[in-house]
């Protein structure tokens, strides 16, 4: 069975849609790699079309963090080099430590490929037990 992994980045401060690439890049990245990825950002275009509050996309993705084994954060910076900033990134982050799952954070996109290319996630799993 393959490993989950939760996609955890920033969503409203910046470029939305930018955001939502980013996920889909490392999305496609952890398929090639074998995982089964999961970029919650793409509810982005569920919103187009249906208010839904903050809080209950919280509570769903919650709720689709603890169907996985591991969350892997992107800490993307800005123009100027300043970490872009996510209360609900932090949140999911919060929540996937207090269920004990695996948590990795990477800057950028590239830099989680090079590490989980040189260290599949299994090398991670038993460096933490």
């Amino acid at each position: 069975m393959r490993y989950k992994i939760y996609i955890a980045s920033p969503y409203t401060a910046g470029d939305k849609l930018q955001m939502v690439k980013l996920q889909i890049d490392a999305w496609h990245i952890l398929q090639k790699l074998g995982y089964y990825a999961i970029a919650p950002l793409l509810q982005h275009y569920v919103n187009l079309e249906y208010e839904i509050s903050h809080k209950e996309w919280l509570e769903h993705d919650f709720e689709t963090i603890s169907m996985c084994d591991v969350v892997i954060r992107i800490r993307p910076k800005d123009k100027n080099g300043a970490e872009i900033p996510s209360i609900g990134a932090d949140m999911e982050e919060v929540e996937a430590k207090r269920l004990g799952l695996l948590y990795l954070e990477f800057e950028t996109v590239e830099q989680m490929k090079e590490a989980l290319e040189k260290n599949p996630i299994r090398i991670f799993s038993t460096m933490i037990k």
